[in-house]
């Protein structure tokens, strides 16, 4: 196993123009390197500028490698990562009203029209069972219902717990703004305002827990042209979707470069990640703007080469579907 040790800024640059031969201008600015660390600013792009690797398995770059480059790759994985940004957010906006919407129906139908004996969520994991929710111990899977795996009801139970725990004026958790106004108003919080302080991972967990056609007609909401999908394979196919996109936004909201993520994607399901990106586009309202990014990237910044045509092929795609 190879040995990588940390190095300050100024070894940096000497194993820059060293071993990946990058030319630097004269004076050396900061280079991004006060707001980007290496991790983020040079080994993400490193497979798309290298014209392969050697006998040890270590890349092997171009005789000179001007520092724009990196730089420039580094600009346009912001670009796309502010894409999906405006796309996530609008997509998890409208997730949440759904979800607010019918765990809301669902309680009201179940007695509490007030949605305040939130408690009652505990019974999902106790009891087995909560309202017409998939079974606690169930989850649907390539077209059937099979039994969940122990992760996935432990991630079940956390959020209800999590739920739960908002909605609790004990709670250790600090309200939001609205949450204080109904507790100081009406003496507790509902479910319909709990849900709101959940992330996209929990509200997904909520999703799986819906039976089809729960599932049915969100999906048929935010399908392109409006047809309702009723195939159980496509409703999977959505499930994994929802995983991607969680994965998306957890890179994108933590400042990660989003190049890594597309160009490890598997090039045979290239062409779903882009069909998300559609369905992404479409489900923005009429009085947002779908965002722009630059041309094909190669155009831009470099030729791709034997090594990384294939890298290449899954950037354009992606940047294709986000145009």
């Amino acid at each position: 196993m190879k040995t990588k040790y940390y190095q300050n800024k100024k070894a940096l640059l000497q194993n820059l123009y060293h071993k990946n031969h990058v030319l630097f201008p004269n004076p050396v600015p900061s280079l991004g390197l006060d707001e980007k660390t290496y991790l983020s600013l040079i080994t993400p792009y490193t497979d798309l500028i290298a014209t392969g690797r050697d006998s040890n398995g270590d890349h092997v770059y171009p005789k000179s490698v001007p520092f724009e480059k990196y730089i420039n790759f580094g600009n346009v994985d912001s670009e796309i990562s502010v894409c999906f940004h405006i796309l996530i957010s609008a997509f998890e906006k409208r997730l949440r009203a759904y979800l607010i919407t019918i765990f809301s129906e669902k309680m009201r139908l179940s007695g509490d029209a007030q949605c305040s004996r939130v408690a009652v969520l505990k019974d999902y994991y106790e009891k087995g069972s909560l309202f017409d929710l998939l079974p606690y111990s169930q989850e649907l899977t390539s077209g059937a219902l099979l039994p969940a795996n122990v992760d996935e009801m432990k991630r079940r139970r956390e959020v209800m717990d999590e739920i739960v725990n908002f909605s609790t004026p004990t709670s250790t958790k600090r309200p939001s703004y609205i949450a204080c106004h109904y507790l100081e108003t009406y003496g507790y919080i509902p479910l319909f305002v709990s849900l709101h302080s959940l992330g996209l991972g929990s509200l997904i967990t909520l999703f799986q827990m819906l039976k089809r056609e729960d599932k049915k007609a969100f999906i048929s909401q935010i399908d392109d042209a409006g047809n309702h999908l009723f195939n159980d394979n496509e409703i999977c196919i959505f499930q994994q979707n929802l995983k991607t996109i969680n994965v998306i936004r957890n890179i994108v909201n933590h400042y990660e470069p989003i190049f890594p993520f597309i160009l490890h994607y598997d090039l045979n399901k290239i062409s779903r990640l882009c069909n998300l990106i559609s369905q992404l586009k479409s489900n923005l309202s009429s009085t947002m703007t779908a965002p722009k990014i630059l041309p094909p990237i190669e155009a831009l910044i470099t030729r791709p080469n034997n090594y990384n045509k294939e890298l290449f092929t899954r950037l354009n795609s992606v940047i294709t579907a986000l145009q």
